[in-house]
């Protein structure tokens, strides 16, 4: 019953998306903001204002109302960074919003093993260095997302390049 409140209420099957975290490559801490966005935990604005710890619930970027489903990745900001990461990796496809995502990322799955592992540590390190973004912006004033799409793929050749069939993809990469 638990599982079918869950799969109604999110549009997920029940802890489908552990399937990302199996061979994902990604920093531990990007691996614990992926865990709390399953979840439905991240502190975005929507859920501080329910908690009465702030007066307004605006994105940073539009007047939307910042929700996780918002964020990743209806928000036109995020979502262009998300894109640009497929692009860099090769990957054709269009977001969509957030459950659609997590789920398109499962079923890419049954496709070539090292592109896939590339694809949910992609997708993980993004997610990290968007929620990063956004919180310099909301805390530091930071106005500057030039340097974030260099970041996510420093992290994706770093952490993916003790592996040799991922090395060999990660360098088709970047070459120009």
């Amino acid at each position: 019953m638990y599982g079918e409140i869950l799969e109604n209420v999110f549009h997920l099957e029940l802890a489908s998306w552990r399937a990302i975290f199996y061979g994902n490559m990604a920093r531990p801490r990007a691996k614990l903001l992926l865990w709390n966005a399953c979840h439905q935990k991240l502190p975005t604005k929507e859920r501080l204002l329910r908690f009465g710890l702030i007066n307004e619930a605006k994105c940073n970027w539009c007047a939307e109302v910042e929700t996780q489903h918002h964020l990743f990745f209806n928000c036109h900001v995020l979502r262009e960074i998300w894109a640009k990461v497929l692009k860099w990796i090769d990957v054709d496809h269009n977001p969509l919003d957030w459950n659609k995502e997590v789920n398109w990322i499962i079923k890419e799955g049954g496709k070539k093993k090292a592109n896939y592992r590339i694809l949910k540590t992609a997708f993980t390190e993004a997610l990290y260095e968007m929620w990063a973004l956004r919180n310099r912006e909301l805390f530091k004033n930071s106005k500057n997302n030039v340097d974030v799409l260099k970041r996510i793929e420093d992290s994706i050749v770093y952490r993916s390049w003790h592996s040799k069939k991922i090395r060999i993809c990660i360098s088709k990469l970047l070459l120009p």
